[in-house]
């Protein structure tokens, strides 16, 4: 799906979503690249893939406000030592209500 076509029908299911932009990070990838990368690319955070591009992490800004916060250096760590493992997954074919509704019960929202 193009993203025009997502522009004119809207938003509907959650498979439309990675359609909206592609940035993702290596999993061996330099933390400050990551840390320059989120805050200029307007993303609240990107998934973490391996040599393969499997997904295996996500991280978040406010991950990086977490490393940041402890005063530790960015630089010297890998994207694989700052990523989340733990995450939640729904079906690509729910619809963003369903997601939403997970999200809430998670309290990821």
């Amino acid at each position: 799906m193009s993203l025009h076509s997502i522009a004119i029908a809207g938003l509907r299911t959650i498979d439309q979503i990675p359609y909206l932009h592609d940035l993702r990070f290596h999993h061996k990838q330099n933390g400050l690249a990551i840390t320059i990368e989120l805050t200029t690319s307007s993303l609240p955070g990107a998934p973490v893939v391996d040599d393969n591009g499997a997904f295996i992490g996500f991280i978040s800004e406010f991950d990086i406000l977490n490393i940041l916060e402890t005063g530790r250096d960015v630089s010297q760590l890998t994207a694989e030592e700052i990523m989340v493992q733990d995450h939640v997954a729904i079906h690509e074919s729910a619809t963003l209500s369903e997601a939403v509704k997970l999200m809430k019960h998670q309290h990821l929202l």
